[in-house]
Order: structure tokens, then sequence, then C-alpha cells
């Protein structure tokens, strides 16, 4: 994924939210992962295997976010669009 894919991705499901700066993050190995605004972490599956692990993984931190007492990655963006599904957090 290139920086204007996920930047298309991104403002295709929230048009209002402004993109001022990315940053690739390179390690993933399962996800297109980028730094926005210095803020949010994006990460995009690269396979199916990896979109059912991240809808997985959102519903459990989102669970468990009021029931642990240690700071818990809330994530604030996500998409469900077919064949684009990402989340972040900040």
């Amino acid at each position: 994924m290139n920086e204007q894919s996920c930047i298309r991705a991104i403002q295709d499901v929230y048009p209002d939210f402004i993109v001022h700066s990315l940053v690739r993050n390179e390690i993933g190995q399962n996800n297109d992962v980028w730094i926005v605004n210095g803020a949010y972490v994006f990460r995009f599956p690269k396979y199916a295997p990896g979109i059912r692990q991240l809808k997985k993984e959102t519903a459990i931190l989102q669970a468990v976010q009021d029931s642990v007492s240690l700071p818990i990655p809330v994530p604030l963006y996500r998409s469900s669009v077919p064949d684009r599904h990402w989340s972040s957090r900040k």
C-alpha cells in the first residue's frame, strides 16, 4: 500500500479526516502499518486471515477496555468496507 492508497482508504470512510503526515512502519508482516499525523496508528491487513484477526482483536479490545486497569489501545477509526477492512488507534 502506498501513501495515496492509505489516504484514500481513510478518507473513503472518514472524508473529513485530514491527513497532514504519514510515516510508514516497515515492521508489519501481515499488515500495512502507517503512523498518521504523528498520533494515529492505522493497520491495513494484507490478507483475508488478517481481516478476521483484526475484527476479533477490535472486539476484544472494546470488550475489556472498561474492565482492565491497564491502558488498552482503543480503536478510534475503523472500516468494514469489503476488501478494505482496517483499524486505527491513538
